[in-house]
């Protein structure tokens, strides 16, 4: 039985070094999840509606330098152009990389966020789409108590 085990394990480990001989990646080369083409996340995907809403955003992939806007869209279709309420305004640096901090209060206070869904889109300087992600949005219970006694 000890000896059947240890086959398995041998095998294994010559099947597992043939497929790393055989790919591209050289051993201990990084592989990143986001691969060649640009990338956005948000570090806070789920968000607290209050007065004080902060969305993290991070970028990789792009071009270095490259001009750069960020669009709030609403689930019927509505954009916004945000990149006026971001902190720092987003610019890859010369590994194609950017984070920021969205101010999403004035979407909060005005309604323009309610509980849901909303997609975040990165276009390019002739606000072409390049990548989007979505953020969630919760309203807090200090926001949910205003909206019953304004009904």
């Amino acid at each position: 039985m000890k000896k059947t085990f240890m086959k398995w394990w041998l095998v294994l480990f010559i099947v597992g070094l043939s497929v790393i001989a055989e790919s591209n990646l050289p051993l201990g080369a990084e592989c990143l999840a986001a691969g060649p083409q640009p990338f956005i996340m948000a570090a806070t995907p789920l968000i607290k509606s209050s007065e004080i809403s902060s969305v993290i955003l991070m970028g990789t992939g792009f071009k270095p330098g490259e001009e750069i806007y960020l669009h709030f869209v609403t689930p019927d279709g509505q954009q916004a152009d945000i990149t006026y309420a971001l902190k720092p305004t987003p610019k890859p640096d010369i590994t194609g990389t950017w984070s920021t901090t969205w101010d999403a209060k004035d979407y909060v206070v005005t309604k323009l966020v309610t509980d849901g869904a909303y997609k975040i889109t990165v276009t390019d300087g002739d606000l072409r789409p390049i990548t989007h992600t979505i953020v969630f949005f919760r309203l807090g219970d200090d926001q949910k108590a205003k909206e019953k006694s304004t009904k």
